[in-house]
């Protein structure tokens, strides 16, 4: 019997997540999952896609669930939804869910692991964490895994898109350190926990070189050959209220527990690397 992996949110990084398994063991899986606009997937030959608001039933032949909708304010909908045809899903082995490591907190540019203290006061950083509880006390049904991601970045996310649309800002905050991780390193991550399957293991997602934003927006200049706008102090910047509460936590992720207990070797160990590999596909394409 194949294995059958269906995700909540059909997005940016569960396809992905897809592309990996399908690169690895073609003849071994089926994929389907939910999309609030089924039209935007570019896989379509190998996903059975279904509008959300259609879902009734999920197919009892699913062995593995990824979950990559955020909470909302009434929590997870997902759980709240769809717990009870779960819990009843024969043949059911692994459950993985995409948090955030923003429920750390503030750590005042201090490493963080999956041991440390999650002391988060962001609202949307809270739900995360509520969710992943909800998600963890099933570990009866199946194995469950959480996975912490830092900034998700890739082709078409990165910061190129910004400089070429004019919206990139050269923006400098004493010691501020962000984690940020290449999407296709998130899905061989994911792709080898599925097939480790520990029964409840939280991972932090994250590169080798934590950094200041302005460090990779200034590298994104050079490889386009422009030259950065003046850079401009943190309380100058235009920046959305989401994208400011991202500035008032700064913290380095530590990612040896995938490397040590996943035996992961990262593709784009820092952002030098991610960007140049998006450079290189921009100019091929």
């Amino acid at each position: 019997m194949k294995n059958h992996l269906f995700c909540f949110g059909l997005g940016y990084t569960a396809l992905e997540v897809i592309r990996e398994l399908n690169s690895l063991e073609p003849e071994s899986w089926k994929y389907s999952g939910t999309k609030r606009n089924p039209a935007n997937v570019p896989d379509k030959p190998i996903i059975e896609i279904i509008d959300f608001d259609d879902l009734i039933i999920i197919p009892k032949s699913v062995t593995h669930i990824l979950l990559s909708i955020p909470p909302k304010e009434d929590g997870d909908i997902i759980y709240n939804r769809f717990l009870h045809q779960i819990k009843k899903l024969p043949n059911l082995k692994w459950i993985g869910y995409f948090s955030t490591t923003g429920v750390y907190g503030d750590y005042q540019g201090e490493w963080v692991d999956e041991q440390s203290l999650t002391k988060t006061e962001n609202f949307r950083s809270l739900l995360r964490l509520k969710a992943e509880s909800q998600w963890q006390s099933l570990t009866e049904l199946a194995a469950v895994n959480i996975f912490r991601l830092s900034a998700i970045y890739g082709v078409n996310r990165s910061e190129f898109e910004k400089i070429l649309s004019g919206r990139a800002q050269v923006i400098i905050k004493p010691n501020q350190f962000f984690s940020r991780i290449h999407v296709n390193d998130i899905a061989q991550i994911v792709a080898k926990a599925i097939t480790f399957s520990a029964t409840k293991e939280i991972y932090n997602l994250s590169d080798d070189y934590p950094c200041a934003q302005n460090e990779v927006t200034e590298y994104a200049y050079k490889l386009l050959n422009l030259t950065p706008p003046k850079p401009i102090a943190f309380k100058e910047a235009e920046l959305s209220e989401i994208a400011q509460s991202f500035y008032l936590e700064s913290k380095r992720v530590s990612n040896n527990k995938v490397k040590q207990g996943l035996g992961i070797n990262l593709r784009y160990p820092t952002f030098k690397e991610g960007l140049q590999a998006i450079f290189k596909e921009i100019h091929e394409s």
